[in-house]
């Protein structure tokens, strides 16, 4: 999937333990999903036409249970947006006329993971960005067949840099388990425990 566009993202904290960073979560964002999905005038287009939005999928975010409701599912999502606001513009070369879309499935039943998506701006998408999508085939390449509810969220260029959850850092990989490219720093409770030493 890494040679097709896909990047996952990787949540960690620092350990007590050997300076050892524990995996928390893990996010991926996709353009696959789109493979002959995108229509214009009736003909099917790479999900990157230069006519086009960008369309860029999350596949899945998770978070360990023993650390949900810490910031970490929001840090992943911070590198997913960044990582498509980057993508903005790179194959339709104009950064100020290509936009990006991140779109993702949210269970019908889970409505705290449909009011977390709602916060961070997701929604319905309106109709001109909904019409370039060939739905059923969406919805074979996502394997979700109309069973969830589809979100989406237009990404702009971020002069800001990249956030983190408190003690905790998202870093990107070539895919689930991938290598880590950056480091989280130790949290206030390990430097102390270091000095203590």
């Amino acid at each position: 999937r890494y040679e097709q566009g896909a990047i996952a993202f990787l949540a960690h904290i620092e350990t007590d333990m050997k300076n050892d960073n524990e995996v928390v979560g893990a996010a991926e964002l996709s353009p696959i999903e789109f493979e002959q999905c995108i229509m214009n005038a009736n003909e099917k287009k790479s999900c990157t036409d230069d006519n086009h939005a960008t369309f860029l999928y999350v596949t899945d975010v998770v978070t360990s249970q023993s650390h949900r409701r810490k910031g970490i599912g929001n840090a992943l999502m911070e590198r997913v947006e960044d990582e498509a606001s980057q993508r903005r513009g790179l194959r339709g070369g104009d950064t100020s006329t290509t936009t990006v879309w991140i779109l993702l499935h949210v269970e019908h039943n889970n409505q705290g993971a449909t009011d977390f998506y709602k916060k961070r701006g997701y929604g319905t998408l309106p109709s001109n960005i909904y019409d370039q999508i060939n739905h059923d085939r969406f919805e074979e390449n996502t394997g979700t067949h109309g069973q969830q509810l589809l979100l989406g969220k237009e990404i702009t260029m971020k002069p800001t840099p990249r956030s983190t959850a408190p003690n905790s850092a998202a870093s990107s990989g070539s895919g689930f388990g991938g290598n880590r490219d950056t480091a989280s720093k130790p949290n206030k409770k390990t430097r102390k425990k270091k000095r203590a030493k």
